[in-house]
């Protein structure tokens, strides 16, 4: 298993190298998977094994870290600036 920190930075990386319409659209599908993972957190029967608990408690933890850190890319990129331009017949 990767250290966290590797894990970190490779997920830095890959978000760095995106066009800012990937990076949204990764947070937009990362956002859903987390709440599919909670979902299935949520519904772990009081019986079940540490295992399938640690393994559900695990994908939560990546995915939220995943999410965050392409939120974190996306907001430190340059806001993109549109000029109005207006057009008279005078």
């Amino acid at each position: 298993m990767k250290p966290l920190s590797q894990i970190i930075r490779e997920i830095q990386r890959e978000a760095a190298e995106l066009p800012t319409g990937d990076v949204r659209a990764h947070i937009q599908a990362s956002l859903e998977l987390l709440a599919e993972y909670t979902e299935v957190l949520q519904r772990i029967r009081p019986a079940a094994g540490p295992d399938e608990e640690a393994d559900a408690a695990n994908d939560v933890l990546y995915t939220a870290l995943f999410t965050a850190l392409y939120v974190q890319e996306l907001v430190t990129r340059p806001v993109d600036r549109f000029a109005r331009v207006r057009l008279s017949v005078n």
